[in-house]
């Protein structure tokens, strides 16, 4: 049986069987700890603001986290400190790592590596959950929900990887992420377009498939591919 999970770090994550997810994961110490005290502090002030108490709990709710979520992506956008991602042998391991594990653990619909995070549209495969589920190795781990196996599966490796290219030692992704399940195909197709737009926004680019490590960009090159072979 696949089972639902809901917990709050920092961040909520509510992780229903069957959906498809908006996941944002990030470098180490890109957001500074007064950035953060800003956000928790607009949190509470929106959590008594008159406009919000208007809606029922649930969806006041996830209004106030997309609120709180683009003020903390467009800050990401314009932080120049770290930008490790923009390497492109980095860039290049971490994309290879997403498309690696797409097919079974997961259905990759969009995804891009900025300059110091990377957005998914992804949805977890049916069958590589209960197979996990059994696994009682890693059951400690599931408990905190199976996006917490997936992104482990994202990030430990590449960590290790961007690590030695880099030359250093110790943290390189920042522990908790954002996840947010996309309730219907509605907002699965306006999360796909914000995640593949998100290098224009930055003004990095003025296309979408101008961003090399993006679907964007792999999915003109496949297209490009494919009118080769029938030329």
């Amino acid at each position: 049986m696949i089972t639902e999970s809901f917990f709050r770090r920092n961040l909520p994550h509510w992780q229903p069987p069957g959906a498809r997810f908006f996941i944002t994961y990030r470098l180490a110490w890109t957001l500074p700890r007064k950035v953060i005290l800003d956000l928790k502090r607009e949190r509470e002030r929106l959590m008594t603001s008159p406009r919000e108490l208007e809606y029922p709990e649930s969806e006041r709710n996830i209004r106030i986290d997309k609120k709180l979520f683009d003020i903390w992506d467009k800050y990401l956008d314009q932080d120049t400190n770290i930008q490790w991602l923009s390497n492109p042998n980095i860039a290049k391991i971490i994309r290879d790592n997403l498309y690696h594990h797409a097919g079974t653990k997961y259905s990759l619909w969009a995804y891009v590596i900025m300059p110091n995070h990377v957005h998914l549209v992804l949805e977890p495969d049916k069958e590589w959950i209960k197979r996990f589920e059994n696994q009682n190795n890693e059951k400690a781990q599931y408990e905190r929900g199976i996006l917490s196996a997936i992104l482990h599966s994202l990030r430990s490796y590449t960590a290790n990887e961007a690590n030695k290219i880099l030359g250093r030692t110790g943290k390189f992704w920042q522990n908790e992420a954002y996840d947010h399940w996309l309730r219907n195909n509605e907002e699965f197709q306006r999360v796909v377009y914000y995640v593949e737009n998100n290098p224009v926004r930055a003004g990095l680019v003025k296309n979408p498939c101008d961003w090399l490590y993006s679907s964007a960009y792999d999915r003109i090159q496949e297209s490009l591919e494919a009118f080769d072979r029938l030329a």
